[in-house]
């Protein structure tokens, strides 16, 4: 899956696929960023 925000690209893959496509490798030099997921309320 793919979600475009037009300024942010979201990847969603199962993790065979994702190893396969090796995204990392293409957008190697990208900025990374650190995911934290939202707490429950």
């Amino acid at each position: 899956m793919v979600l475009d925000f037009l300024q942010v690209v979201v990847h969603i893959f199962h993790q065979d696929k994702r190893a396969f496509y090796s995204l990392e490798d293409l957008w190697g030099d990208a900025p990374r960023m650190q995911w934290e997921a939202a707490t429950a309320r």
